[in-house]
């Protein structure tokens, strides 16, 4: 059977419609234990008119009863948070739907935190310390088809051709 893309409960339009803008059309669920945190990354996204924030979540548990519900094309997910955390949550969503692309938000910039990011099949790691700067940015990179590594993350590792290699663009570099 040929794939058959999704489209948004909301609107009915496919995730990403690739006769327009490849940001086309994009549904957006954000999750984060912090609703300070969740209303920010809202207002962000919202400040472009082709994305949409169709629902949010305040744990893993819900992130992946939302996916379920919304289907959206990016996952903007936390790591830290309870019942269930945003690693394990971002593993279970991709490997239900291996078309959604998840995005790490989080205030960890260890090494380590965005080797388990990749290993749960997250497409991008942003720190929050970042947000503002480069939230576009990570996005976009997402939407295109390319991974996505936090500037701040890029000054912890010191591998970066290495990561470039792999399809990881860190931020300000095509």
């Amino acid at each position: 059977m040929p794939f058959q893309p999704k489209t948004c409960k909301l609107c009915n339009a496919p995730p990403v419609n690739h006769n327009r803008s490849p940001m086309a059309f994009l549904h957006i669920l954000i999750v984060d234990d912090h609703a300070v945190v969740r209303k920010n990354v809202r207002s962000l996204v919202e400040k472009f008119s082709d994305w949409e924030v169709c629902a949010e979540a305040a744990d893993g548990w819900e992130a992946i009863e939302k996916t379920r519900e919304w289907q959206p094309n990016l996952v903007l997910m936390d790591i830290n948070m309870p019942n269930l955390n945003g690693l394990d949550a971002t593993r279970e969503i991709v490997q239900r739907d291996p078309h959604v692309r998840v995005l790490i938000l989080t205030v960890y910039a260890e090494e380590n935190m965005s080797r388990a990011a990749q290993g749960a099949g997250a497409h991008g790691f942003l720190c929050k310390c970042d947000l503002a700067e480069n939230l576009s940015k990570a996005i976009e990179a997402l939407t295109r088809g390319r991974n996505f590594l936090s500037a701040a993350k890029r000054s912890v590792i010191g591998s970066i051709p290495q990561l470039l290699n792999h399809g990881v663009f860190p931020a300000g570099e095509r």
